[in-house]
């Protein structure tokens, strides 16, 4: 049960990471550099999560 309740608050923070990454997306001017530096920052989350530092 204690697996399913972190499950579901996992679920509920990336809905939530999604909705307000939308809102920033679409109320940015620079809209393409925001996305870049996105991609650039989760990839570098990626590779610390994954212990390539």
């Amino acid at each position: 049960m204690r697996a399913e309740k972190r499950k579901d608050l996992f679920f509920i923070l990336y809905i939530a990471v999604i909705i307000i990454m939308a809102v920033i997306y679409f109320t940015v001017p620079e809209r393409m550099s925001f996305l870049e530096n996105q991609f650039k920052w989760w990839g570098q989350m990626l590779d610390i999560i994954k212990g390539g530092g």
